[in-house]
């Protein structure tokens, strides 16, 4: 019976040995398990994280897409907008300078008309040789080769084909003085304007 005692020890250390053994497999295992389901979720959180960032990226690259769509259309809005009051400005600018031309070229005239003895650019006067022939201002700036008086005249409206008591328009009149191209300025601002 003694013997029989020390077996069952035997035995039973036997049977708690496997136990721990396996106990301990189980313990493996789980940690084993835990430590996969472990990288597994921070596999799924970096995956997400990825995509989440690709997500990000791809939005912010469609805002800015938006955002040059969106300021292309108001340039081409603008544009016409833009190119219409540059148009307009322009316009402005050339009626401002023409009114001033036209103002200088009237300053001309009025004291050509005042220096000469003639009431305005229409309305000759006599002449002062007795022969009572009449000149027209034209003629008579013409005559005296006075190109800025010419140009400011026929901006003013003179009649380049009127003609004198001798029937004579301004150009056959600087083409008979234009002696070894005296006149050649005159005759080239009578013929601009033809």
């Amino acid at each position: 019976m003694a013997q029989k005692a020390v077996e069952v020890p035997e035995e039973e250390q036997r049977d708690r040995h496997a136990e721990e053994e396996e106990e301990a497999r189980r313990h493996e295992e789980e940690a084993r398990l835990e430590e996969e389901r472990r990288q597994a979720e921070e596999a799924e959180a970096e995956r997400r994280g990825q995509e989440e960032e690709r997500l990000r990226r791809e939005e912010e690259a469609e805002r800015r897409r938006r955002e040059e769509a969106s300021r292309l259309e108001k340039a081409s809005r603008k544009e016409p907008e833009c190119a219409a009051e540059l148009e307009r400005v322009k316009a402005e600018q050339e009626r401002a300078a023409a009114a001033k031309e036209a103002a200088a070229a009237q300053q001309v005239v009025n004291d050509f008309l005042k220096a000469k003895g003639f009431k305005n650019i229409a309305a000759p006067r006599k002449l002062f040789c007795g022969c009572g022939g009449a000149i027209h201002p034209l003629h008579l700036a013409v005559q005296e080769n006075n190109l800025e008086a010419v140009k400011a005249l026929l901006r003013c409206g003179a009649d380049k084909e009127l003609q004198n008591s001798r029937k004579k328009t301004p150009l056959e009149i600087a083409e008979r003085c234009n002696k070894s191209g005296s006149h050649e300025m005159v005759l080239a601002a009578l013929r601009e304007r033809e």
